[in-house]
Order: structure tokens, then sequence, then C-alpha cells
């Protein structure tokens, strides 16, 4: 497997895109961190980001959020 961040071949030289991920929030940890209610995405009232079952937060294109810090709705 060989290419650029955004395209790889695989070894039966099938091309294969890769979408861009502007931003990813994690955090380590048991609660979210106080500094995620500055950044203006949408959280729950305990302080984790509001995404969905893919960790793409609501409202936000290209945003995405993993960990303790994301609260996944479906």
């Amino acid at each position: 497997m060989y290419g650029t961040p955004l395209r790889i071949i695989l070894i039966d030289k099938q091309p294969y895109h890769l979408r861009k991920v502007f931003l990813c929030v994690w955090t380590f940890g048991l609660l979210p961190n106080p500094t995620l209610r500055s950044f203006g995405l949408p959280l729950t009232p305990d302080g984790r980001i509001i995404v969905d079952a893919s960790y793409r937060v609501k409202g936000a294109a290209g945003v995405y959020s993993i960990g303790d810090c994301a609260h996944i709705t479906f």
C-alpha cells in the first residue's frame, strides 16, 4: 500500500479515495474537558459534544469528535 494522505493504491492496484477530515476533537479521561464549552460546538448539559453514530459533530461539516468528550445520538 502506498500513496498520498488522500489517495492510496491497494495491492490489487485499485485506487481508494479517503475523505478529508478538517478537525477531530479527542480527549482522554472520564469527563469532558471544560475547554470544550469555548469551541462553540453543540453540547449536552454535562459538556459532551453531540455527535451522530459516525462521530460527526451535529451541524458542523467536516468536524468529528471521539472519546469521552463525545455523546452519540441516534
